[in-house]
């Protein structure tokens, strides 16, 4: 966490100055108890009506007081944590323009998306929770203690002891929840997984009428879950299990459903030669799922779908397709103007870069090219 304290550059002042205005509202809370024992000790009990109605008036004021510092502290704390999740998120998606190809097919794309998003909306989160209540915490906590002991002793003892329990049961909660966060990440990156490959593929699964076979794909994970007593080095890869879910439909076509025959003039059942698998992903996933299939015995040709230069062109033929859709995107550009259909080299686009220094973004300077 202390590597990311760079990205408040900017927002310094606001990250120091709201656990300060905290520290006051604070004060200002513990000083109302003392300012009620007093009205109790010497209003009450000498009767005096005046001396009720200025302590009464004193502890409005501590009250609105502290309540402006606690509004201008949270203004700060939210403008600290937005700044810092702008910069992170910037920070972070320049990094990922920079990732290799292979560095792109280890990561997917479903878990760099979780990583800008909801990775870093959760920091940002934490930095103004941080800065609202992490930093109020020890200032009430001190703050009541010593209050406590001022007014009685004895009784202090109490709620010193109930602190130190307060303490233990929260630091045992939080050990327990760090494993679900774990749970929540991959689900996470899951959800990621499947809305991509709706929005991807909504058109040919509407023309074929597979909706409802589609919404099964979202249960595979608990048909192929790994249970949280599985031995380590038992688990299996997303893509593995993928693969399975792969083999089971795959046997339930070639068991339940027929096609026709041009040849034979009639329909009959399908065989596994009938079907073909078209696959978007890098070779070592395709390898995982190809695994998965030949571990449930099913016959499988990977010749073709293995080949070094097959998907190469798929890969570029991707990347057109990606800059049609938006065509500032630095890494899908620099793959296709290196390829054989360009004919680009390495020098052309350094020359292309330095031309155009202004340029934040490689895309940004080959549109300022003149032809």
């Amino acid at each position: 966490m202390l590597k990311l304290i760079r990205y408040l550059k900017g927002y310094w002042a606001a990250s120091i100055s709201a656990p300060l205005f905290k520290f006051m509202e604070a004060l200002f809370e513990l000083i109302i108890p003392l300012v009620v024992a007093n009205i109790i000790d010497v209003g009450v009990a000498n009767g005096d009506t005046a001396h009720i109605v200025r302590m009464g008036l004193l502890m409005f004021g501590l009250g609105a007081a502290g309540f402006g510092f606690s509004a201008l502290c949270q203004y700060l704390a939210a403008r600290s944590s937005l700044g810092y999740g702008t910069n992170l998120r910037r920070a972070l998606y320049d990094h990922v323009n920079r990732f290799s190809f292979a560095e792109l097919d280890r990561f997917g794309s479903p878990t760099l998306v979780t990583r800008i998003t909801a990775d870093v909306n959760q920091t940002q989160q934490a930095v103004a929770m941080f800065i609202r209540l992490v930093m109020r915490a020890p200032f009430i906590l001190i703050g009541s203690i010593v209050m406590a002991l001022l007014i009685n002793v004895k009784l202090s003892l109490i709620f010193i002891g109930a602190a130190v329990v307060v303490s233990i049961i929260l630091f045992i909660v939080m050990r327990l929840s760090v494993p679900y966060y774990h749970r929540l990440q991959k689900g996470l990156d899951r959800v990621s997984l499947l809305t991509q490959e709706n929005l991807s593929g909504a058109r040919v699964v509407r023309a074929f009428s597979k909706e409802e076979e589609e919404k099964e794909i979202t249960t595979f994970d608990k048909v192929y879950s790994v249970k949280e007593d599985t031995p380590k080095g038992t688990e299996k890869s997303p893509s593995y299990k993928e693969g399975l879910f792969i083999a089971e439909k795959i046997k339930k076509i070639v068991n339940e459903y027929e096609i026709y025959d041009p040849e034979l003039k009639r329909k009959r059942r399908v065989k596994y030669s009938d079907i073909a698998l078209l696959s978007r992903t890098g070779t070592d996933k395709v390898r995982e799922i190809v695994k998965a299939i030949q571990d449930n015995l099913i016959p499988i040709d990977v010749s073709p779908l293995l080949k070094e230069e097959g998907i190469y062109e798929v890969e570029i033929v991707k990347d057109i397709l990606r800059l049609i859709v938006n065509d500032m995107q630095d890494i899908p550009l620099t793959a296709v103007l290196v390829s054989y259909w360009i004919g680009m080299d390495y020098d052309d686009l350094l020359n292309i870069r330095s031309n155009d220094a202004k340029a934040e973004y490689f895309w940004q300077a080959v549109k300022g090219q003149k032809d």
